[in-house]
């Protein structure tokens, strides 16, 4: 894990030590965000992309705050938003 994630969540008051889908790779929210023959492959990319998947959750957090206040985002993990980016860049998501 990146120091630049590490900063990116404590900055947007995301604690990760306390989120349930950065302690266990097999929670249900996992599960349901990303396919099961998936899996895999979406840790390798998490693990090449981290840095520039904080420097895009940070931006999408500032946006979204800037547009929409402080009630933008609330409860979504830096890693909800990685599964989410993972699962609809794979060919024929939809």
């Amino acid at each position: 894990m990146s120091s630049s994630w590490a900063e990116a969540c404590v900055e947007h008051g995301h604690d990760r030590s306390t989120d349930p889908i950065t302690l266990n790779d097999n929670t249900v929210a996992d599960e349901s965000a990303v396919p099961r023959h998936l899996r895999r492959e979406r840790s390798r990319w998490l693990e090449k992309y981290d840095d520039e998947l904080a420097l895009l959750f940070d931006a999408y957090l500032d946006m979204g705050s800037t547009m929409f206040g402080r009630a933008f985002h609330q409860h979504g993990s830096f890693r909800e938003f990685a599964n989410f980016v993972f699962k609809y860049m794979q060919p024929g998501a939809t």
